[in-house]
């Protein structure tokens, strides 16, 4: 084993992982966290414009009811910025407010129908969203408007989509208030360095990609691309699924766990930031969200109130990302700006585009999480919950609120720390130690 013996390692170094961490050290265990970049955060990223201020290229909003989140702002004193939401919400190709209305309003329904679904209904087996909505007595509209928000959010196409996974998966989404509704002007990546400087000096270590974990009696062997080693008692991985299914298991995990991980798939987004010399749409009565019914696009208002330019973040989620992915610059400039035409004429001039793919990305697997496609793998996050002994699983994926966001991040590191603590308390008590 490795000369370096820890309580916890935690490997991954995103909200997951820092929050496990966090956690771990305030119950007075020895902690180290393994991160494969240059830098902590996870699908949080900061980037540059060309005048030098930042954007977000990951995750980025907080609602009020994402209380872990919240509370880390406060406890780390970071401030809030609100996202300007007011205005009229426009459809590309134009539609008329009422159509408008009314197909928000249809979608809207079919989402609080699909929560009523209960996951667990063998009924359920077998079928994709697409199955289920193709089924649905709705207008044609409401569907495509439904479709461009699943594949927006979950980023696959609807008929990859198990519906016993959705039904679950959405249910967790509590939120009430928008869950855009305010940012840090900082950045989260600020916010996530912040957590890592407080853990202490030498607790996260970067540049360290793990590529095997080593189980023994009571204690694990992580072994990292440039052949360091170092052992832990009870193992962290805080990772995507589909990253962790990388990772080398000595002994082999056992089947059913395996399973669990090969049921997911990464999934495909783009997130743009499109800089304005003014938020000419604010003048227009219009909050600057568009929604091009029957693909994953969505556009919201980024700037700040005092700033004189404007800014647009664009989201292309599921097979539009895959479509802009395959097309050269000018192609993508088209597919964004055309969508954006309904802003007026002012949104085809930009004073700068750029862009952030998550697709195919080997540290994040994508964005914004990964989404189970084997219909028949109804208890994967339960066994990956569950983890394996000293072996624990942390991603966003398995959170029991707010999965795939920040929040769900934070709450599934909690959830395994917790479930690594209570495995060393035990062990000491029965040990004596």
């Amino acid at each position: 084993m490795g000369n370096v013996a820890y309580d916890v390692a935690v490997v991954g170094a995103g909200f997951s992982g820092l929050s496990a961490a966090r956690i771990c050290q305030a119950a007075g265990l020895s902690v180290v966290v393994l991160e494969a970049r240059d830098r902590v955060g996870g699908k949080v990223e900061r980037h540059e414009d060309q005048t030098g201020r930042l954007w977000d290229g990951g995750g980025q909003f907080v609602c009020q009811d994402m209380t872990e989140l919240n509370a880390l702002v406060r406890d780390l004193g970071f401030d809030t910025a609100e996202t300007r939401l007011s205005g009229a919400y426009r459809f590309h190709p134009p539609h008329s407010e009422a159509l408008v209305e009314a197909a928000d309003t249809a979608s809207q329904a079919l989402r609080a129908r699909l929560r009523m679904l209960d996951p667990e209904d063998p009924a359920l087996s077998g079928l994709s969203v697409a199955d289920w909505l193709q089924s649905r007595p709705t207008t044609e509209l409401g569907k495509q408007a439904f479709r461009s928000m699943i594949e927006g959010l979950w980023c696959r196409p609807l008929r990859e989509i198990p519906l016993w996974f959705l039904a679950s998966n959405d249910r967790r989404n509590t939120n009430e208030e928008n869950e855009l509704a305010r940012f840090l002007p900082a950045g989260m990546q600020a916010l996530a360095e912040a957590m890592a400087e407080a853990l202490g000096p030498g607790t996260v270590r970067l540049r360290q990609r793990a590529r095997a974990i080593r189980r023994g009696e009571g204690v694990s062997e992580i072994l990292m691309d440039q052949g360091e080693a170092l052992s832990a008692r009870q193992v962290i991985v805080a990772l995507p699924p589909v990253v962790a299914r990388a990772l080398a298991f000595e002994p082999a995990l056992p089947p059913a766990l395996q399973g669990a991980l090969a049921a997911w798939s990464s999934a495909s987004v783009v997130k743009l930031m499109l800089r304005y010399a003014t938020p000419f749409w604010r003048s227009q009565g219009a909050s600057g969200m568009v929604t091009a019914p029957g693909f994953g696009f969505f556009s919201c208002d980024g700037g700040l109130a005092s700033e004189p330019e404007g800014r647009l973040i664009v989201f292309l989620g599921g097979p539009l990302a895959r479509d802009w992915q395959g097309r050269d610059a000018a192609g993508q400039r088209t597919l964004v700006l055309e969508r954006l035409s309904v802003l007026g004429p002012d949104a085809a001039h930009p004073l700068e585009i750029a862009a952030r793919p998550w697709m195919d990305d080997p540290l994040s697997s994508g964005g914004y999480g990964d989404v189970i496609t084997d219909k028949t793998a109804r208890d994967a996050e339960r066994l990956l919950r569950a983890g394996a002994g000293d072996l624990h699983f942390a991603s966003s994926e398995l959170a029991m609120a707010f999965p795939c966001y920040i929040e769900g991040a934070l709450l599934a590191g909690r959830a395994a720390a917790a479930a690594a603590v209570s495995a060393l308390a035990t062990l000491a008590g029965e040990t004596g130690r």
